[in-house]
């Protein structure tokens, strides 16, 4: 409320507005869940190396078969780092403006 940004909780399983998180949570479901015991003591470690592997190893189809690690690093090159940034930054050509 401070930031002016509005609450608008949306009902679960609408992957029409967050399509990203449920088809992570899919995917989760359907190649993690189902191949470990979730009572087991070493859950973290087990995690741990599926975050890994969905990352660093897994191709999705939704990069065309390419690694999310190199699609990252492939994106890391466009983006400006923080000093150019604020080098670049011109507050009069922002559209959002405080509104105090």
């Amino acid at each position: 409320m401070e930031c002016g940004i509005k609450f608008r909780p949306i009902k679960p399983r609408l992957p029409h507005l967050n399509g990203r998180v449920e088809r992570f949570q899919r995917t989760d479901l359907e190649e993690f869940y189902h191949t470990v015991d979730v009572g087991s003591i070493n859950l973290h470690d087990l995690l741990q190396h599926w975050q890994h592997y969905y990352s660093w190893e897994r191709p999705p189809s939704s990069l065309c078969g390419k690694k999310p690690i190199d699609n990252w690093s492939e994106r890391l090159e466009k983006i400006s780092l923080q000093e150019g940034v604020e080098v670049d930054f011109n507050s009069s050509r922002e559209r959002i403006r405080d509104t105090n």
